[in-house]
């Protein structure tokens, strides 16, 4: 999987749905993430997409979203500033 935006380096952990064999925004990719993760809130998971109709859909799962489309450093800044 290549990471054009650079940004894996900001994460913890990552999954990706083509791995899952499920893709999004299907509902099962999200809940297939938070069973990997352990989380049992969703509430506490923050979810990053470039695209609004993935956001859209892990919200109505709970979880929190962020919608980034740009680089790293854009996502980065975002952080900061949602923080």
């Amino acid at each position: 999987m290549i990471d054009t935006h650079g940004w894996r380096r900001l994460m913890a952990q990552a999954l990706y749905s083509a791995r899952l064999e499920v893709c999004k925004p299907d509902p099962a990719a999200y809940q297939h993430a938070l069973q990997s993760t352990g989380v049992r809130d969703p509430r506490r998971v923050l979810f990053v997409d470039d695209r609004v109709d993935n956001c859209q859909a892990a919200a109505r799962l709970d979880l929190q979203t962020l919608h980034c489309p740009g680089s790293s450093d854009a996502l980065q800044e975002a952080l900061v500033l949602a923080a």
